[in-house]
């Protein structure tokens, strides 16, 4: 099935993603952004002129997705975090800030799956899943909010 001009389904351009949510010159931390949807998400934000974060467990990873952004001419910086320490995602926003001087978008696309039935988790598995994918999203947007201009000009809410 194809998309329609016009549809929500319409492919998203540099030229389209530019447009909508005008992320030029702005700065955008993405976490798990070292791979798969993450990576993609920071092409696109990196295309549309945004300064751009890797943030994940994996040092080496993060490196080399950071300089495979480069080639859209934007800064980057590669960071390591535990999404799952609130310490680590305090250091993130803050190494964050440090370099680029803000933080203007968060993604949180940190995420782990077991791959087995959720019926055969055992209590540890499953919480190490919710610490990663729900804690996570909740230290890392905490952190941000704490550090962005949205909350110094008292714009917006976390709630």
């Amino acid at each position: 099935m194809g998309a329609r001009a016009g549809s929500r389904m319409a492919a998203l351009t540099p030229t389209s993603a530019r447009l909508r949510c005008r992320p030029l010159g702005r700065v955008a931390i993405i976490t798990g952004g070292n791979a798969g949807i993450g990576f993609g998400i920071a092409k696109g934000l990196a295309a549309a002129g945004a300064a751009i974060v890797i943030a994940g467990r994996r040092a080496e990873k993060n490196l080399e997705a950071a300089r495979a952004i480069e080639v859209f001419n934007v800064k980057t910086a590669a960071l390591e975090v535990d999404v799952c320490q609130q310490e680590s995602c305090r250091a993130m926003v803050g190494n964050t800030v440090e370099r680029f001087g803000r933080v203007d978008i968060l993604v949180n696309n940190a995420g782990i799956a077991i791959r087995k039935q959720p019926e055969t988790y055992t209590l540890a598995e499953w919480n190490r899943v919710i610490d990663t994918n729900l804690t996570g999203a909740f230290l890392c947007a905490h952190a941000a909010y704490l550090r962005s201009p949205m909350q110094q000009a008292r714009l917006g809410s976390f709630r």
